[in-house]
């Protein structure tokens, strides 16, 4: 073995993947196997064992959480320390490709101070583009929809999703257009995506699935970034689609080694284009790729992942492979029946405050996680939370940088980072009030898209503060005329603390205190203005974390300049939307999240609620992603696993009775307990153990034997 100690800890497939001469690695990593220990040791055993710079190395993710993650691991001492491990080039796909585009941006066509949209932005723009299109030329699986006032609204959401999956499979708008566009099902999307495309360009807006799609084109046409990089590391492979994969093939099309990790089972995002055959294109287009496994789990009990194995195994086609561990044998799980949802989530409440006294101190809230199918199930639970007052927080609810006090100041931000975004200028152009009506609003948009101007230099004509080369034939009233000068003189301030190079937190308190926002927030929220102003206060505070270092950065680097900061902290807003949510939960609070959502994550105990057909499987999902999914939420807890589901549900004001899923129907009584777990010294004992934390002193009488929640078979009920 090597000399260098941090290859000491690894097991016997670990150690094999990470030193592994394979120019194309594929390490497929169960759940709880150690997958982000190999693959930072792994760069670290290229730098220090291989001598490879790491400015040639490429550590691409799937979430910031992850790259976080990986970039402290990698900072400790042992393996690569701060300075070194600061070169390496690490980001999601997402992040990477925004970097690369803001030194390209010129050859895709965009400006250098373009703004990356969320989602709901998209949606507006498309909504938009809907409204202007001829009534008779909108049709919807082969049906007109102009025989009604209003019905546009209604397929919104069906034409981006059709938009944004063209996307992911590497059409643009022009090969959509040749290869689709003709068909009667598609002819309206083909249309409605290039007024789409337009718009965005005309407002210099990046979408998420776009900033891909520039990134595969840069790489592909770039010659300079043949060799941008000598070696590529990428994480939760089994999530990438068709232009991830063209990315990854990209990056090393000269020859660049290629390690890959990643888990079929854990393949869940196939509603989101991912592509689970990407594992076997790799092997076709790699040929001398190398597969490691790594079998053994380091997470949960044995017990644990006895039930989780036996729902995998509905995947008849899965690629087949062990998953073993040689923790303690914990207790089985507690599959429990309630009589309706309102009394799961009472009961899950209940449990929690159990666990929590009984553990004597082992286990705290935020050690805690209750994981549903649909986002809509979070209610009852946080009715349930609220009555009994559990602190809780939900992943994936409204997040901190979508509440709208803070879209509010970052929408002053983004557009005076970026005047082109008529968008931004619509939420702020009444946040406080103007006196600016939709249909001047509307007017001024207008003229921005029709003469490809930014929207400042419309509102300067229109102000009459400069002489425009063309009429604005728009009309103000003298108050709405000040408000407008108000927001242009705040422009021109911020602009100056930019080059001043100011600090954004002081540019936002600035922004803050010139709006009176206070004094806003308080006439238009006057129930819960207080926590609104809270936030913002908040918002600062995130600006200067961000400022002091603490974010992951990303390639290639920029400067240190406020102006080159603030494009960094608005895209880390917009593409790292999660990161106060999980901060909040690690302070103590127990998480809600979808089992999507908790791909990657862990806790000691974890409640899987809503274990009923109709919910999961999902009457109109893929049944085998269905069991992958909930074998993803069966193998988040170290210690204790709770499924439980309801005998009556109502969904979308229907109250039917609900049978078990199927996934669990048959599960073997060896796996399975009616009961929630007994608690005793003895549990305590293993709990310590498995989780490594102290035992704490047994006190006053802190043992419970369980209560039943007998499940009840198709022949009692």
């Amino acid at each position: 073995m090597s000399d260098h100690n941090f290859l000491s800890n690894l097991n016997e497939q670990q150690y094999k993947a990470v030193v592994s001469p394979a120019s194309s690695l594929q390490i497929l990593a169960g759940p709880g196997s150690g997958k982000t220990r190999v693959l930072t040791t792994r760069a670290a055993w290229l730098v220090l064992e291989k001598k490879i710079d790491p400015e040639r190395i490429m550590v691409v993710t799937f979430t910031n959480k992850a790259a976080r993650d990986m970039k402290e691991k990698l900072e400790q001492p042992t393996l690569l320390g701060k300075r070194v491990s600061s070169q390496l080039k690490m980001g999601t796909f997402h992040s990477i490709c925004a970097c690369i585009v803001r030194r390209y941006y010129s050859f895709v066509g965009l400006k250098s101070n373009f703004t990356i949209v969320e989602p709901a932005t998209c949606l507006k723009l498309n909504s938009a583009n809907l409204r202007r299109m001829p009534k008779k030329r909108v049709y919807m699986f082969d049906l007109p929809i102009c025989s009604f006032k209003g019905v546009y609204h209604r397929f919104v959401g069906y034409f981006y999703s059709e938009i944004s999956k063209a996307k992911n499979q590497g059409l643009k708008c022009a090969e959509f257009a040749a290869t689709r566009g003709k068909e009667f099902k598609y002819r309206d999307i083909a249309v409605l995506y290039s007024a789409y495309e337009e718009r965005l360009l005309s407002q210099n807006l990046v979408d998420f699935d776009n900033l891909l799609l520039y990134g595969r084109d840069l790489f592909r046409y770039v010659t300079e970034l043949e060799n941008f990089v000598g070696h590529v590391l990428v994480d939760e492979f089994q999530d990438t689609n068709v232009v991830q994969y063209d990315l990854v093939c990209l990056l090393t099309q000269k020859g660049q080694s290629l390690t890959i990790v990643g888990d079929p089972d854990q393949a869940i995002f196939g509603w989101r284009y991912a592509d689970v055959t990407n594992f076997i294109k790799m092997r076709s287009d790699f040929p001398q790729t190398e597969i490691v496994n790594l079998e053994r789990n380091y997470r949960s009990t044995s017990s644990i992942l006895n039930s989780a194995l036996h729902v995998v195994s509905y995947d008849k086609d899965r690629i087949e492979k062990a998953l073993f561990t040689t923790n303690a044998e914990g207790v089985q799980t507690s599959l429990l029946s309630t009589s309706s949802a309102e009394t799961e989530a009472g009961t899950v409440a209940e449990e929690i405050l159990r666990i929590v006294k009984y553990s004597n101190g082992l286990i705290s809230y935020k050690d805690i996680a209750v994981l549903v199918r649909m986002n809509f199930m979070s209610r009852n639970l946080e009715q349930a939370f609220a009555a009994l007052s559990l602190p809780h927080i939900v992943l994936g609810g409204l997040r901190f940088f979508e509440r709208a006090e803070v879209k509010d100041i970052l929408s002053y931000l983004s557009f005076f980072h970026n005047p082109y975004d008529t968008e931004a200028l619509e939420r702020i152009i009444n946040a406080p009030k103007r006196g600016i009506g939709e249909v001047t609003l509307q007017r001024i948009q207008k003229l921005c898209h029709e003469r490809k101007a930014e929207a400042i230099d419309i509102l300067k004509a229109i102000c009459g503060i400069t002489k425009p080369s063309e009429p604005c034939d728009v009309v103000i009233s003298a108050a709405a005329k000040n408000g407008l000068k108000r927001l242009l003189n705040l422009c021109t301030e911020v602009q100056t603390m930019l080059k001043e190079k100011q600090t954004i937190a002081d540019i936002i308190k600035h922004i803050v205190s010139s709006l009176e926002y206070e004094q806003y927030l308080k006439l238009s929220y006057k129930q819960d203005w207080e926590s609104r102003w809270e936030n913002i206060g908040e918002l600062v505070t995130v600006a200067k974390s961000f400022a002091s270092g603490s974010q992951t950065h990303t390639v290639p680097a920029l400067s240190t300049d406020t102006s080159d900061l603030l494009v960094q902290f608005l895209e880390s807003t917009t593409l790292d939307v999660d990161r106060k949510e999980h901060e909040e939960a690690s302070e103590g609070k127990v998480t809600i999240a979808t089992m999507h959502t908790a791909k990657g994550l862990e806790w000691p105990v974890v409640f899987v609620v809503g274990c009923e057909e109709g919910i999961v499987p999902h009457q109109k999902a893929d049944t085998k992603e269905e069991s992958r999914l909930l074998y993803v939420a069966m193998t988040r807890p170290r210690c204790f696993l709770y499924c439980t589901y309801a005998r009556v549900r109502t969904v979308w004001g229907n109250t039917k009775a609900s049978d078990l899923t199927r996934f669990l129907s048959n599960l073997s009584p060896d796996f399975y307990q009616e009961r929630t777990p007994p608690w005793d010294a003895k549990v305590r004992t293993w709990v310590a153990g498995l989780l490594n934390r102290p035992l704490p002193e047994e006190s006053g009488n802190l043992e419970h034997p369980g209560d039943y929640y007998p499940v009840l078979s198709e022949d009692n009920k």
